[in-house]
């Protein structure tokens, strides 16, 4: 979703497609495949957050 010129759900709508692409590896009994993107999504979900924060809430500049 986009509002006031941020993009906000892009996590949430990856994962959804991650989420899906894991079935689809698990209906063809690829379960290598399916462990390897769901520990890319929790690595991604769990160790991006912090610089997600910052990139949406940026430090105001030390002032001279």
């Amino acid at each position: 979703m986009r509002g006031r010129g941020n993009v906000h759900g892009t996590a949430t709508a990856a994962s959804i497609w991650n989420t899906g692409v894991i079935g689809a590896a698990v209906a063809e009994s690829h379960f290598e495949i399916a462990l390897v993107l769901s520990l890319l999504n929790l690595i991604t979900l769990h160790l991006l957050v912090p610089w997600k924060e910052r990139a949406d809430h940026p430090k105001p500049e030390a002032r001279q």
